[in-house]
């Protein structure tokens, strides 16, 4: 039991960048990530269950790291061999076709196979290869009975179906997207948190794009929005460092900005002040909690 902790211990630690600070991950970290998680793997014995989620995780990293090449020129990624990206995506779909039905992690092997199929239809624009990927991901999301994988298949499922919809254009990439959230939101409720600010800003982004007057979505926007700073601000608080409360207040710079001009569009001066003030002080808490913290 105790080589069984230290395993995932050590596949937590590696791991431990993208999921702080998921909006701060560059080339270099991913490349950090990359070995930590391969020299984790290699440390494992022959049949530990946890070499099959390592070899899915590395998967779904080299996809990635493609992505960000493609759509976030500034993170200075360089850009995959597409053979690579191919070859990524195959085996991550392999490993999943080798993965028992009743084997716990069977479900989230699938939905990274589906995750990683989606990915390589989106990077080269092939719209037969994402879908399958995409019905991978939503056979999986069936598949899981364990609630966070539940959570984690079902806000994988909505982010490719809104990098689907930038070059389908079709609403129904919009309305998925939203709906899987929304299930998505409901499961994190009781955790709270940056999890669930995460998916509050990102169900937030979903209603203020499809923009349906009739359904008022600009209006659930602002009001999701607002929520996720609101717990945003609880996780800046909660944070264990001054280093990670700033890192956590710079990430949500971006929204609050956002929220102040979905407020303003929808005429409510009081919450855009409101999401402004949110922002601000984050960032003041932050730089304040610590003299050693960066001005």
């Amino acid at each position: 039991a105790s080589n069984f902790l230290l395993h995932t211990a050590q596949t937590l630690l590696a791991a431990g960048p993208a999921v702080r600070n998921p909006d701060q991950v560059d080339d270099a970290r991913l490349r950090d990530m990359a070995a930590q998680l391969e020299a984790a793997r290699d440390r494992m014995p022959e049949g530990h269950p946890l070499r099959q989620t390592l070899a899915s995780d590395l998967n779904l990293l080299r996809i990635a790291r493609g992505g960000m090449a493609r759509f976030d020129p500034e993170a200075g990624v360089e850009p995959l061999d597409p053979k690579l990206i191919d070859e990524a995506a195959d085996a991550a779909v392999a490993l999943a076709e080798a993965t028992a039905k009743d084997d716990p992690f069977y479900a989230m092997n699938l939905g990274t196979a589906g995750n990683a199929r989606a990915m390589q239809g989106i990077l080269s624009r092939d719209r037969r290869v994402a879908s399958d990927g995409i019905a991978m991901l939503a056979q999986a999301c069936a598949a899981s009975i364990m609630p966070d994988h539940r959570r984690r298949l079902l806000c994988m499922l909505a982010m490719v179906l809104r990098m689907r919809y930038d070059f389908t254009r079709d609403r129904n990439d919009l309305n998925g997207m939203i709906s899987r959230l929304e299930e998505a939101r409901r499961l994190a409720d009781v955790e709270g948190g940056s999890l669930l600010a995460d998916i509050l800003f990102m169900c937030a982004l979903g209603y203020y794009e499809r923009g349906d007057r009739n359904l008022q979505d600009r209006r659930r926007a602002v009001a999701l929005g607002r929520d996720a700073l609101r717990e945003r601000s609880a996780a800046v608080l909660l944070q264990s460092t001054t280093d990670r409360a700033f890192d956590a207040a710079v990430n949500a710079a971006g929204e609050a900005a956002s929220v102040v001009r979905w407020c303003l569009a929808d005429g409510d001066v009081e919450a855009a002040v409101e999401a402004l003030e949110r922002g601000r002080g984050m960032g003041l808490h932050a730089a304040t909690a610590d003299a050693r913290a960066a001005s």
